[in-house]
């Protein structure tokens, strides 16, 4: 059986914006211990998903492409 280990997006892998959402790669702050820890839950035999409800992108504040770009960033930083 697999194991996985679920990380929210927001406050977690990146600083949580308390007054705005994070609309683009400018304003993404990856925490500097997020890619070894990822490394860490891998070695110990666990698949990572990062999960997040991104309602700026429901409520028209920024667009889907500007999340998926946002995603990539994170992915090229933890991996």
């Amino acid at each position: 059986m697999e194991k996985i280990v679920f990380l929210d997006r927001d406050g977690v892998i990146n600083r949580d914006l308390e007054v705005d959402y994070v609309r683009s790669v400018s304003a993404l702050e990856v925490f500097d211990f997020v890619p070894a820890a990822v490394r860490r839950i891998n070695d110990a035999g666990f698949k990572v998903v990062i999960i997040s409800n991104q309602a700026g992108v429901g409520k028209g504040l920024y667009s889907q492409q500007d999340l998926d770009e946002i995603t990539r960033e994170i992915n090229s930083r933890i991996e």
